[in-house]
Parts: structure tokens; C-alpha cells; sequence
């Protein structure tokens, strides 16, 4: 308990989350406009996965410590939206890896 009787209040850090489906989303429309270009097909890859993935357990991270506190309130879209981020990060990633194996495979 916090001084004066007050109980800490923990949130979803949101901003992480989105952060992550950004980079996601971002990775994906480059892997499918821009990835018949090597260069661009690994820059996709490299956002929508490390990046992507990185930032979303960043967001796992800092939720586990926001759930510790006495009160912990969720809205309703933070978990599907979660959900979201991973399955975009994943299907883009698949998308760039296909890109950098056929220009690999065409050497």
C-alpha cells in the first residue's frame, strides 16, 4: 500500500504494443511491395521480426510488473489485439523470408 491509504493503480503499458504491431505491419508492406529487392526484403525482416517481437516482449515485460500491483485494470482489446501483433509479425516474416529465399535461390 502507498502512503495515505492510496493503492497503486497498474495499466497495460499500451505503448509497447503498438510499437509492435507498427513494426509488424510496417515489415509486412515492405516485404510484399519492396522485397523483390534484396535489401529491402531484409530490412522487412529485420522489423517485423527482431523489432517487432522484441517490442512485444518488452510489452509482456512491463505488463508483468504492472499486473504485480494491487489494482490492475485491462481493457477488454488489449488482449486480442496482442494476439494480433504476434500472427502479423509472424505471417509477415514468413512473407520477407520467402522474398530473401527466392532472391537467394535465383543467385
Amino acid at each position: 500500500m502507498a502512503t495515505g491509504g492510496q493503492l497503486e493503480h497498474g495499466k497495460p503499458p499500451v505503448v509497447w504494443l503498438l510499437g509492435g504491431g507498427v513494426a509488424a505491419v510496417a515489415g509486412g508492406v515492405l516485404a510484399i511491395l519492396l522485397g523483390e529487392t534484396h535489401s529491402w526484403a531484409i530490412i522487412a525482416w529485420f522489423l517485423c521480426g527482431p523489432v517487432a517481437i522484441g517490442l512485444l516482449s518488452a510489452f509482456t515485460s512491463f505488463d508483468t510488473r504492472q499486473r504485480a500491483r494491487p489494482i490492475y485494470s485491462q481493457e477488454s482489446w488489449v488482449k486480442p489485439l496482442y494476439v494480433a501483433c504476434l500472427v502479423l509479425s509472424g505471417v509477415a516474416v514468413v512473407a520477407s523470408a520467402y522474398r530473401i529465399a527466392d532472391w537467394f535461390g535465383r543467385l
